[in-house]
């Protein structure tokens, strides 16, 4: 592990507000620099684990996956195969504050920069405010990067950080009471990562929903734009997507459309260089087939269904390069069903993903849910959470983060971490 991390750090050094809101839907308009949108791994947001509930960072050499209800940080070595938890500390038992892969209280929120990970924590002397911390890769020169207060008037936990082009991304998100009701805020700000001063602060976003949002707030980086997705009720309810230009320091309005009731609902979704919004539509019943969908003038069209009996009431998702639908077979078991295509609808996978991961494990475990899914072309790498259940409540769990290959003989399973809590079970 140790002689890992200090060979992979060696080769990383080396690598190369209140806003004015446009209030009317508008596409954004073609780049006239397309250099300007190619993604740079130094710089940008990673969209293909910006919306994961746990952290993955993808580098050259190494994935760093952080588990948010372990507080524990893992790796896994793309060129040895070797994997656990990110500490370098020999004979360490990875129990205590004392180990280099601890967080500390991370949320699902950690960044790479500057040879760095990043990871916003919660100080538990002082409840008003959190911290961005750091270290390195091999978990060496630990320390505060940056102190955030909370905003008093807002009433909202700072929940989720994310770097792009130079500023970090802070999103606040809860419920308040005013005037005795309830209801649910969002607010982003943003602020320069190179002076990392929560002084100065600047509102992106903010507004108020009467009821819990659907999903989590999205997002989408491609270049110096920033694209915040959200469906919620605010007397109406409403899909909404945001389009914030780092450049410009600009936010305005890309899709406004409001629905007669609450069936809409969005897993992902990807925003083309040309201004083309797909997004993954959940199945409104258990009979009814999954579907993309594409927005055309403020409108919903379906894009891409995935037409198949076995796939009825599936969740889909899209990705970059592909499109895919997965469904459990089995309550309670990890025996699963993928569809991979592509944009053009020539299917890449059909068939049940392998288990062979589980192998030799603790019987009795139900799974509890697939965490996180993310395919391309060539690989599908999921997140299987198996838990222990007294009364309904997780008493322990194992959490499997595999890759499958996709060749022309099917998949090829690999397992890249596996996180086990068996530390309140009885086995």
């Amino acid at each position: 592990m140790k002689k890992f991390l200090c060979l992979f750090i060696a080769a990383a050094m080396l690598l190369p507000l209140s806003s004015c809101v446009s209030s009317s839907p508008e596409e954004p308009a073609a780049s006239t620099d397309a250099a300007l949108l190619i993604y740079n791994s130094e710089t940008d947001a990673d969209n293909r684990y910006l919306n994961a509930p746990d952290s993955i960072t993808e580098l050259d050499n190494v994935f760093i996956w952080h588990k948010d209800t372990l507080g524990t940080f893992y790796y896994y070595d793309k060129e040895s195969g070797s994997g656990g938890v990110l500490c370098n500390k020999p004979d360490c038992t990875h129990d205590s504050e004392e180990c280099g892969g601890i967080s500390g209280g991370a949320r699902p929120t950690v960044w790479y920069y500057e040879g760095k990970l990043h990871w916003l924590m919660l100080r538990t002397q002082n409840p008003n405010e959190r911290l961005i911390s750091r270290m390195n890769l091999d978990t060496t020169q630990r320390e505060i990067f940056m102190t955030i207060p909370d905003i008093p008037e807002l009433g909202i936990p700072l929940i989720k950080t994310f770097l792009h082009r130079g500023k970090i991304f802070l999103e606040r998100r809860g419920q308040v009471v005013e005037q005795g009701e309830p209801k649910w805020r969002y607010h982003l700000s943003i602020c320069d990562v190179i002076t990392h001063d929560a002084s100065e602060e600047k509102t992106v976003l903010e507004f108020d929903a009467e009821d819990s949002f659907s999903q989590s707030v999205l997002y989408y980086c491609l270049g110096s734009r920033v694209y915040i997705l959200s469906n919620y009720n605010d007397g109406e309810y409403k899909l909404m997507i945001w389009m914030y230009d780092i450049e410009k320091d600009s936010l305005s309005v890309v899709t406004d459309i409001t629905f007669e009731n609450d069936d809409f609902y969005y897993g992902s979704f990807k925003v083309t260089p040309e201004g083309d919004i797909y997004l993954a539509s959940f199945p409104m019943t258990l009979e009814d087939n999954v579907k993309v969908c594409r927005i055309v003038d403020n409108r919903l069209t379906d894009f891409m269904y995935f037409e198949d009996e076995d796939f009825i009431g599936a969740t889909p998702f899209v990705c970059e390069d592909t499109l895919l639908a997965i469904k459990q077979i089995d309550p309670g078991t990890s025996n699963y069903r993928i569809w991979v295509k592509d944009y053009e609808g020539n299917t890449l996978y059909k068939g049940e993903l392998t288990t062979g991961f589980k192998e030799g494990h603790e019987p009795g475990f139900q799974c509890t849910g697939c965490n996180y899914i993310y395919a391309s072309k060539e690989r599908i790498i999921i997140d299987f959470i198996e838990s222990k259940l007294v009364n309904t409540e997780p008493t322990a769990s194992y959490d499997y983060l595999i890759e499958y290959e996709i060749t022309e003989n099917g998949l090829v399973e690999k397992p890249l971490v596996i996180a086990v809590d068996l530390s309140v079970s009885n086995i």
